[in-house]
């Protein structure tokens, strides 16, 4: 792994740090992780359109490699930040006029020689024009493929009626939220 740690700092007092890392374990996983937070301060000390903005943002990518757990999967592919960032942390034109952000994280296993699948995820969604933010978690989803209850394990004769009947089943759970970024995050999260 590695560690970049940079800042940035203005003659009006603004201020940012950053911090981004690059990761991998040899046939199991690699990914990358970025950490931003941003103080910025806008017009004159006194005067009434003075504010100063506190604002932050997460990036995280994360890859498994397939033949590490060959039945089992996780990935993650995260791009949260609050609303002010975009309009002032921004490094390209590209950033600044993207308003949409998404993120997915998710997870699935299956049993070898079983008829059981399971998977579960999380989606977030973020417009930072109007500071909305959905949310989907957890999805899950609980899969038990095509089984023949009845049948015997050793046939003897002819197959029988009953034994033709089969059963499938899959159960969702889903989960989802929308909610403005000031009721998700509070000034108080941020005053220390």
């Amino acid at each position: 792994f590695d560690l970049l740690l940079t800042g940035e700092i203005f003659t009006k007092g603004s201020w940012g740090v950053n911090a981004a890392s690059t990761y991998a374990k040899r046939y199991k996983y690699s990914g990358n992780v970025s950490l931003s937070y941003l103080v910025t301060k806008n017009g004159e000390k006194g005067l009434p359109d003075y504010a100063v903005g506190k604002n932050f943002r997460v990036q995280w990518s994360h890859r498994q490699d397939a033949k590490a757990m060959p039945n089992t999967n996780f990935s993650a592919s995260v791009n949260f930040s609050s609303s002010g960032y975009t309009k002032y942390g921004s490094q390209t034109m590209d950033e600044y006029l993207n308003t949409q952000t998404n993120s997915s994280i998710s997870y699935s296993k299956s049993w070898p020689g079983k008829p059981y699948s399971f998977s579960t995820n999380l989606q977030h969604s973020q417009n930072s024009r109007d500071s909305t933010i959905s949310l989907s978690l957890p999805n899950v989803v609980f899969n038990v493929s095509k089984i023949f209850p009845f049948k015997r394990k050793e046939a003897v004769g002819k197959q029988r009626w009953y034994e033709k009947i089969s059963l499938s089943y899959t159960g969702t759970l889903a989960n989802n939220v929308t909610v403005k970024e000031d009721k998700l995050f509070t000034e108080e999260m941020f005053k220390k």
